[in-house]
């Protein structure tokens, strides 16, 4: 009886290191690099994990657009792209899936964040 007190007491102590973890850690930092040039806002659509902070990095490379700002889809902001200057543009954490339209500053799509 002795013996297998002792057994069920060290299978019992030893269970946690065996133990596997069961949740999956979320990378909470996104950061993408966005050209707006001829081809217009690339990459056209950015997957985004929800409960991430996403940034983009974007640099308007002509005058041939109306892309000459962009409005934040999740407090409205407004942030103004200069020509061949990259503006780090911090869009925020969504915390629900969905799929948002980023707007150029006349309220035209320029592109989309699909939330996962």
């Amino acid at each position: 009886m002795k013996k297998i007190i002792i057994l069920l007491s060290m299978v019992a102590l030893s269970s946690p290191l065996f133990a596997k973890e069961t949740t999956k850690k979320v990378n909470t930092e996104k950061t993408i690099n966005v050209e707006i040039g001829k081809k217009g806002f690339v990459p056209s659509s950015i997957e985004v994990k929800k409960g991430q902070n996403l940034t983009l990095n974007v640099k308007r490379t002509t005058n041939k657009t109306c892309m000459t700002e962009l409005k934040n889809p999740i407090n409205g902001s407004v942030v103004k792209l200069p020509l061949d200057k990259e503006v780090v543009f911090k869009v925020g954490t969504f915390k629900d899936e969905k799929t948002v339209k980023i707007l150029c500053g006349m309220g035209m799509k320029a592109g989309v964040i699909i939330v996962n």
